[in-house]
């Protein structure tokens, strides 16, 4: 049952991706999206993880599951260009180092949050952007055009209305302050 379950929230998560790849301009991201969590590695580990009868975070203190699962999410991000730990670079003194997105892989990544959170029930991506935005390691043209994307989308309506006003006008502050987005 739990694979039947992961199974339909992944077609719920992709169909949402598709349409918000239509809306950015980059279809083809949106048809390919995620296949590789249909491969048997990534797809029983997930199932494993999230439609188990227990919740994968009290799981994962099997160290079994939890290695399972935290492989399958390393190789599900460095198979799909679409997640920004893609692009990231070590030095010889492990300093992380942001290579920049090419615009198709930024709106796919922008797709796919609004998908997951649509498939999620919890479609305020603006909330969770601010949240996790520091710790993301974006190369600052790649950040840029992220913030650029989610601010167009909820201030010109192109996407679904998400949030509040004030997160994104602390949204948009916060970016000007930081000089990480000019208008």
């Amino acid at each position: 049952m739990k694979y039947l379950k992961f199974l339909s929230y992944l077609i719920r998560h992709k169909w949402f991706v598709f349409l918000e790849c239509l809306r950015l301009g980059v279809p083809w991201r949106g048809i390919t999206h995620d296949l590789s969590k249909f491969l048997p590695g990534e797809f029983i580990a997930y199932a494993n993880c999230f439609y188990a009868n227990q919740h994968c975070s009290e799981q994962m203190e099997a160290p079994n599951s939890k290695e399972s699962y935290m492989l399958a999410w390393l190789v599900h991000q460095k198979r799909n260009r679409h997640h920004w730990q893609w692009w990231i670079l070590y030095g010889e003194e492990n300093e992380p180092y942001a290579t920049a997105m090419p615009d198709q892989y930024i709106k796919e990544m922008v797709a796919d949050w609004w998908g997951a959170g649509r498939a999620q029930g919890k479609p305020d991506i603006i909330a969770w952007y601010q949240a996790n935005r520091n710790k993301m390691v974006l190369h600052r043209a790649t950040r840029r055009r992220v913030e650029y994307l989610l601010l167009h989308y909820r201030i010109t309506g192109v996407g679904y209305e998400q949030g509040s006003a004030g997160i994104v006008n602390g949204l948009l502050i916060n970016a000007m302050e930081n000089h990480s987005l000019s208008l």
